[in-house]
């Protein structure tokens, strides 16, 4: 048989495409003329005899069309009511809101109501108030508020940069409004988004703080040291600030400012905003809990952050603003951010005191939004976590946000120092080429804060950058105390006057002795900070008496030198009245470690590590700081200090030393460096405790995915895992009941029933999904040449791809050993079994859809692999914080009844089946993986929200899978009724026919 060339070919492709694409009804008619020319044709062509077939084909081809449209109408039905169950919550959401309005709405008329008869009854005995006076009175206060607000928050504090880079602003500030970077968060742009097959195989998009602000009335912002949280903070009051007092372009229109894309420029949308001018509210909760709570044997309410609010506007004679604020928040015109979670004492209940706070805040002014921020560990434990309040994780800094606030950065420099034209872009290059071409560069500067200081040193320093962290905060150390101790002019109100000398020059000692005395003071007011009320502060008389015992100056007088240190900003500045601070906590826990390391009396290996043991969220900064300092030999010792107590690990604070020997190896060591016998041992100790660490289901999530990774860096040590040929676990034959019902599991999908018994063989499935070590061995011997293990449509599509290795395999996130591999497609998985069944003579394969679903739900239909109620503490999920797909095995409550783990959460994961519609029936491997058709991937991934997790989905092929939302496709393939318009169509084709003349089929073309 001839076939037809390929231009034909692909030109009726297109044509099928293109009447896919139409609308039904245009799609019916086009098919109905086509038969109804058909039967013209063929009753004028085909002899007598065959008039039977003439009119039996069109109706076989339009009853087989009908179906299909059939089929298409179900799926469209199918989607909108997976769509309509998902924005359950949103509809309850909004329907719960308009209620609160409404009761709000009868408060305020009967507050209204009162206030009219109280002002009837009073006509008599005084004149009413002047309109035009209280209007008069508002407007000032709230002009008043918000240019106080104003130049509290758009100044960003550098005190870290080169004296003369501010030698124009006495504090060393720069505009917030110029530098700001957009920030990201751990959580995708959308679930439904990512699974779709546009988005299959390509780099999450993530939603932005100020996006996450939109969506979220309550929210929890979460972040690293120098992560941007703060920072963020005062970029919302700043733009909502500028709004209320009408500049625009630092407004709204700047809040909502596009996110920038890989090269830096701005992409096409902007962020979303859709609450209008907010009044902010700032708060420093240390600064709240210092001076604003209660005793600690007494609750804390909302009058406490009142008073607390009053007495901060009274220090700039502000206090008349407090009636205008609070009338905002009664109105919902309002935004509470409160800055610092994590630097509230955990002494005295102050922690307990402030959740009093803000969730009776948060009743009582519901329609307002509240922000609160938190470095991520410190907010783990459950006893911290605000009710009501959505969490989120903000991300490390993306190559487009460090080219963009470099490029920022020295436009903005260039500006203020009158540098000539093409010399901001020249130098950002230089800084920007650097920063992307080291790899211990970038890993710093996806940190706002150490990228601050990057910038800062390269732009005003010597053009030359630090190679570790721990280099990058001594330089700016350095710098800092310069700036501090240096000489200064003297302003006397008309004039400068002489110089004054620096701190070390007027106390007549050295400089050595004032940094010392300044480690001191860091680790004194970081152990104060974990164990006592008062916060991260230095007390004026602490720092004078430190410094006055340095001086050798006969003249030397405290009260010139606490005028002295009053003037002056830099490593240590005045915070309020007879109080002191450093610049970030950053930099007093680097001092803090700075103490531990140079004074011979600080106890130091031993006493660091045993701190950090007790108090892991307080001091572990501080001890990683500390080995950065040792170096990769002498961090040994720390090691050491960290691990020898007991070997059972049934302390939590033996567990807590292997874990931050186990990071702190990670940070410090090259692991392919020789070691001696005794660091060996060392290793060994601190992997056993890193599998025990894993292996602690009361240890948090978060904590276990670091530890999978140190694990992961030091070398997998668990046999189970470590193995070249996957560990399989064994799944005994008998019926077994498969999908979902909806009596019993109200989120389940359409797509999921009806449940039905299914009867498998024994068989055995992988106890972990593949790690990407184990992958790697395919790779190795060559199984992206082997054409003998791939199927003959994937080699065809491995070929077109260029595929030779997953495709995330250089992404640091996701490469570790013990990781499960990602950026697979279907065709990898296949051939990757093909490969393990010929390499190892044992019958590997994909499982079937059937065979997952037993190995994770047991015989009885289990919702989730270890019950029918959520755990959220069982899976690494998008509520788990962890964000990345962890090490394998680390949540064993969420293992499945016969023994697999990570079933549910961490990474989605391929079948053989091709998804069809429920019942399920069986098909023979080899006919299986030959079929054309969507492919079911099963369990849940990292960054999918509770209702996804366990679900099916179904996913083409030629996209890889990368473990998460981007390698899903969410369309169903099952059906519904048949759509109302087809019916009438069909009728109208019966009719039409009906009434064509008898002899119309009859006709025939040349002689009779």
């Amino acid at each position: 048989m001839a076939q037809s060339p390929p231009e034909n070919q692909d030109f009726l492709s297109k044509t099928v495409e293109s009447v896919k694409d139409m609308e039904p009804p245009i799609r019916f008619i086009i098919v109905f003329f086509a038969l109804l020319v058909f039967v013209f044709v063929s009753n004028a062509l085909i002899p007598d005899e065959f008039v039977l077939l003439v009119y039996l084909l069109p109706f076989v081809g339009l009853l087989v069309y009908l179906i299909w449209e059939f089929q298409q109408w179900k799926v469209r039905e199918s989607e909108r009511r997976d769509a309509h169950l998902e924005n359950k919550d949103v509809r309850d959401h909004e329907l719960e809101k308009a209620k609160l309005e409404y009761e709000y709405k009868d408060r305020q008329d009967k507050r209204d109501y009162d206030l009219e008869k109280r002002k009837i009854a009073q006509e008599s005995q005084q004149s009413p108030p002047d309109p035009a006076k209280k209007k008069e009175t508002v407007a000032d206060s709230r002009f008043a508020y918000l240019d106080w607000l104003k130049r509290e928050v758009s100044q960003l504090s550098l005190q870290g940069v080169d004296p003369d880079a501010t030698e124009d602003e006495a504090e060393g500030t720069l505009n917030l409004d110029q530098i700001y970077t957009a920030l990201l968060t751990a959580e995708p742009e959308s679930p439904e988004k990512e699974m779709s097959p546009e988005r299959l195989g390509r780099p999450e998009k993530r939603i932005s703080a100020v996006a996450q602000l939109n969506q979220h009335s309550r929210l929890v912002l979460l972040g690293d040291p120098g992560s941007g949280k703060s920072t963020f903070i005062n970029f919302v009051a700043m733009c909502l600030t500028y709004e209320a007092l009408d500049a625009k372009d630092k407004g709204l229109q700047l809040l909502t400012a596009p996110l920038p894309d890989d090269e830096g420029n701005d992409q096409e949308e902007r962020q979303p905003w859709g609450h209008g001018t907010l009044i902010p509210l700032r708060i420093i909760l240390r600064d709240f809990a210092a001076r604003g709570l209660p005793d600690a044997n007494k609750h804390a309410t909302v009058d406490h952050l009142w008073r607390f609010v009053e007495a901060e506007l009274a220090q700039d004679e502000l206090s008349h603003c407090l009636t205008f604020l609070k009338a905002q928040f009664e109105a919902g015109k309002a935004i509470l951010l409160l800055d610092g979670l994590d630097e509230v004492p955990e002494a005295d209940k102050r922690r307990q005191q402030l959740k009093e706070v803000v969730d009776a805040f948060a009743l009582k002014y519901p329609d307002c939004r509240i922000v609160v921020t938190s470095r991520t560990y410190a907010y783990q434990k459950q006893a911290w976590e605000l009710q009501q309040f959505r969490a989120t994780v903000l991300q490390p800094f993306s190559v487009g946000q460090i080219r963009r606030f470099v490029d920022g950065w020295y436009a903005y420099t260039a500006g203020r120092r009158n540098h000539p034209e093409g010399w901001a872009a020249n130098r950002a290059q230089t800084l920007k080429d650097a920063i992307l071409s080291q790899k211990n560069l970038y890993e710093l500067a996806v940190r706002p804060l150490l990228l601050t200081l990057m910038a800062s040193l390269h732009a005003w320093r010597r053009g030359e950058l630090p190679s570790d962290r721990q280099e990058l905060y001594e330089d700016s150390v350095d710098l800092l105390l310069n700036r501090w101790e240096r000489r200064q002019r003297v302003w006397d109100g008309e004039k400068e006057t002489e110089m004054q000398p620096s701190l070390v020059e007027w106390l007549k000692t050295d400089r050595t002795k004032v940094r010392d005395v300044l480690n001191k003071l860091a680790y004194e007011a970081h152990v104060e900070q974990g164990d006592r009320e008062q916060t991260a502060d230095i007390p004026q008389k602490k720092l004078l008496d430190e410094l006055g015992a340095l001086s050798n100056n006969p003249n030397f007088n405290p009260r010139q030198l606490e005028k002295y240190l009053r003037d002056r900003a830099g490593l240590i500045a005045a915070r309020g009245d007879a109080v002191y601070t450093f610049p970030h906590r950053t930099f007093q826990e680097y001092l803090a470690a700075c103490h531990f390391i140079y004074n011979v009396n600080s106890g130091y290996p031993d006493s660091v590590p045993q701190m950090a043991r007790m108090a892991p969220n307080t001091w572990r900064e501080v001890l990683l700081l500390a080995a950065a300092m040792e170096g990769a030999n002498r961090v040994w010792n720390l090691v050491d200090a960290l691990s020898n107590y007991t070997d059972d690990l049934n302390d939590e604070a033996d567990l807590w030393g292997r874990q931050l020997a186990g990071q702190m190896l990670h940070e410090t060591i090259d692991p392919q460096a020789t070691l001696n016998l005794r660091n060996q041992r060392l290793r060994q100790r601190v992997q056993t405790g890193l599998e025990r660490f894993m292996a602690s289901p009361h240890m948090p999530a978060t904590e276990r995915a670091i530890a999978g990774a140190s694990l992961a860096f030091l070398g997998e040590t668990r046999l189970d895992v470590a193995c070249v040929v996957p560990e399989m676990v064994e799944v005994p034959a008998g019926p077994f009941l498969m999908g979902s019902d909806k009596q019993k599991d109200s989120d389940a999908f359409d797509r999921e029933m009806p449940q039905d018994e299914v009867a498998l063989s024994t068989y055995k499935i992988g106890k972990y999904p593949v790690t990407n070590a184990q992958f790697a061995h395919f790779v190795a011997d060559g199984g992206y040449e082997n054409e003998s293990y791939w199927t003959k449509a994937g080699w065809a599509e491995k070929e077109k791809q260029g595929w030779q290795e997953p495709r995330y395999r250089e992404d640091a996130r996701l490469n570790q050993a013990n990781q499960p591999v990602v950026g697979v497609s279907w065709y990898e998985s296949v051939a990757y079994c093909n490969w393990l069944k010929a390499t190892t003579e044992r019958d590997f394969r994909l499982p079937s859809e059937a065979m997952w679903a037993k190995a994770a739900r047991g015989t009885q239909g289990l919702i989730y692999p270890w019950g029918d109620e959520w755990q959220p503490e069982n899976l690494n999920w998008s509520g788990s914080n962890i964000n990345w797909p962890s090490a394998v095995g680390i949540f064993p409550a969420g293992k499945s009844p016969y023994g697999a783990f990570d079933m549910c959460g961490n990474v989605l994961e391929w079948c053989s089946t091709v998804y069809e519609e429920y019942p399920f029936k069986e098909r023979p491997y080899l006919a299986e993986i030959e079929a054309e058709g969507r492919r079911c991937l099963r369990g849940g991934a990292f960054d999918l929200n509770r209702r996804v997790q366990p679900r099916r989905v179904p996913v083409l092929r030629r996209f890889p899978a990368s473990g998460a939302t981007s390698s899903a496709f969410g369309l169903p393939n099952i059906s519904p009724f048949l759509a109302p318009e087809f019916w009438v169509l069909f009728s109208v084709f019966f009719c039409f026919l009906k009434i064509l003349p008898k002899n119309l089929f009859s006709v025939k073309i040349g002689p009779q």
